[in-house]
């Protein structure tokens, strides 16, 4: 909540507005997802786009694992990221796509020779409303959690 002096007439808030409204709902969870971050990962060169076309970005939890934020891929499109410095007892990753709710296991993940890198690869689907897509790429601890699916 952002303080807004009290004018008469002068309501500059974010109001409902159907045309406005999916999109919040859309990417509510992504924006959820990314609230429980604790800092930048600082790790050099934390994340790059290696192949395909995209914006992401690499942040810690409060519990060690990274975030991945990846924004702006066409949509039906694949993505493959180079992520450097990884936690080290990472196990594979998971991701939020837009418009769900619930992390999704990401197959297309292999480390690279040396421990701490890793390269993924995502796929966005035709399914979402929006000419640009985004998700949230997050490490996986356990082997185990990358079968049990978490809501967030």
């Amino acid at each position: 909540v952002y303080p807004m002096a009290p004018l008469p007439d002068a309501d500059h808030c974010i109001s409902s507005d159907p045309k406005v409204d999916p999109f919040y709902e859309s990417y509510g969870s992504l924006f959820q997802a990314l609230h429980r971050r604790s800092g930048w990962l600082l790790s050099p060169h934390a994340i790059s786009v290696h192949e395909g076309v995209g914006k992401a970005n690499a942040f810690l939890l409060p519990d060690g694992r990274a975030i991945y934020p990846v924004v702006l891929v066409p949509q039906n499109r694949s993505i493959t990221l180079n992520l450097c410095g990884v936690p080290h007892l990472t196990a594979g990753f998971e991701a939020l796509f837009v418009g769900k709710t619930e992390w999704v296991p990401v197959p297309t993940a292999w480390r690279e020779t040396g421990g701490a890198d890793w390269r993924v690869a995502l796929h966005f689907a035709n399914g979402s409303a929006y000419a640009m897509n985004a998700a949230i790429l997050r490490t996986v601890v356990a082997a185990t959690s990358l079968i049990k699916v978490t809501k967030y």
